[in-house]
This record gives structure tokens, sequence and C-alpha cells, in this order.
């Protein structure tokens, strides 16, 4: 890379990326340096599944000198799986270190199903815009089903969303080629899964996923921006089964729930 940059130039490396992803980021810089990022959680709210997210009282993990300063509180703004806007409220966390926020009794009553969410600690603005550097929550999210206590934990996955207090903008990186996502993970028989994807980009996202040694599972799908997808994977086969998710995002790895009888995993693939 440091080659590269001699002969080609940074500007010109920089244009060659957008094509090739070669020295590129998975995301974007906010146009905000007073934004904090955070990536886009999956929530789920119905019969069957419960949602909940650990808060962080980020800003005195970093700066504990502020605690005495003035209260610390999030934003969290939600999505359905369309992406669209659905609701928004601020929580106070100080002087509580962390919170598990219970989704399913912070969502209003007529929001159900699933969808996207984020965090952003917006109370102390940017602590980092000497060093070009920004707060992010990529913390993680806990799911239970059918009433279980038992949470099953999953971190954030990339810095998906900015968000200055007025204005969101996505973060997620894609151009015009093809890449493939190879799950690092085999599909068993006889188990439920179901495969999320989500779409922290600011354009709408073509999908394919392709399932080797079992193309019957095989599906085109499009993704609207800060949307989501479930695909529910089963078959009685005795086979192992890969998955591959072709699109033009960077890195378009998806959460998998894993649940068979009262078990229940997720995991990112």
């Amino acid at each position: 890379m440091a080659a590269l940059k001699i002969v080609l130039g940074d500007n010109i490396l920089s244009l060659f990326s957008n094509f090739t992803y070669l020295g590129s980021g998975l995301t974007k810089v906010p146009n905000n340096f007073n934004s904090t990022l955070s990536d886009l959680f999956l929530w789920r709210k119905d019969l069957e599944w419960s949602s909940y997210f650990e808060l962080l009282d980020i800003n005195y993990l970093i700066s504990p000198e502020i605690k005495s300063q003035m209260d610390q509180f999030a934003t969290l703004v939600f999505f359905n799986h369309s992406g669209d806007w659905v609701y928004q409220t601020e929580i106070n966390y100080s002087a509580n270190g962390r919170s598990t926020i219970d989704i399913t009794k912070i969502l209003p009553d007529h929001i159900n199903g699933y969808g996207t969410f984020s965090c952003f600690h917006l109370s102390q603005g940017n602590l980092f815009e000497e060093t070009g550097s920004f707060i992010a929550d990529r913390g993680y999210c806990g799911y239970t089903r059918n009433s279980s206590d038992v949470k099953s934990y999953v971190h954030g996955n990339l810095d998906a969303i900015a968000y200055d207090g007025e204005k969101l903008e996505m973060l997620g990186n894609y151009n015009v080629r093809n890449y493939e996502y190879l799950l690092q993970y085999e599909f068993e028989c006889g188990i439920n899964y179901e495969v999320i994807l989500t779409n922290p980009t600011n354009k709408k996202q073509e999908i394919n996923l392709r399932f080797e040694n079992h193309d019957q599972l095989d599906e085109k799908l499009s993704i609207e921006v800060r949307g989501s997808y479930v695909k529910r994977i089963f078959f009685e086969e005795d086979k192992k089964v890969r998955l591959v998710v072709e699109s033009h995002m960077f890195m378009a790895r998806p959460i998998i729930f894993r649940f068979h009888e009262l078990s229940l995993d997720v995991f990112h693939g």
C-alpha cells in the first residue's frame, strides 16, 4: 500500500479504491465532527421474541472527570424493517455505569415485529474533535425467546450511522462492484435459523443469497436504507450448507439466530 501511494499519490489511490475496495474503509467519515456514531442494532418485539440493549456510560468511561459536570443521556432512534423512522426517546443514565434497556418496554405498544435502532451519546458532543475521532456505540444486544430468562448476546457490527442531533447520516460503504461475504459457519439439518441482514448505506441495496450445497434456499432481495430482512432457514437433508452473501456493500455481514427446542444462540456469521 505504501508503494502504491508513492507511485499513484493519495488522491489517485482514493479514486481507484472506489472501484476496487483497495485501501478504502468499510465505513465513511461523518461530515459533521459533532456527530456521534452507532451501529444499526436489531430489535425484535412480538409474542415470541424480546430484545435488550446494554447501555454504557461511554463518556464517563473515556473521561471520568465530566461525571460531576452534567447529566448524561443517550438518544435511541428506532426504524422499522423498511428503514422508516418510527420512534425516538432519550434515556438518562448518569451514575449508572451500565443499564440494561428492555426494548419491549421502551417501544410503544403499537410498534411490533422487527427493525433496527441506533444509540447516540450526544450530551457531551464530540470529545475528540482535535484528533478526528468520534464517540461510537457498537455495544451488545440481548435476545430472549418464548419468555425465557436467559439472554443470548451479540455485539454491534460496524459504524453504520451518524447523528449530530438534527440529521442522520449513513456511513456504510459500497460501490459498483459486487462483493461476496462468505459466512464462516455451516448450517446444520433439523435446526431453525434466521439470518438477519441490514442496510447501513445511503442507497437501497440488492442482495443475492447463495446457499452452497442447497440452492433451493437461494433468494434475491432488496433492503431499503436502514432497513432489515429476515431469512428463515430449515432443512431436513443430512448435509452441511454454507451461505454466500453477494451485494455491492463492502461487508454484508449478517446476524444469525440459531434455535432448537429450548436453546438459543445469536452470533455474527
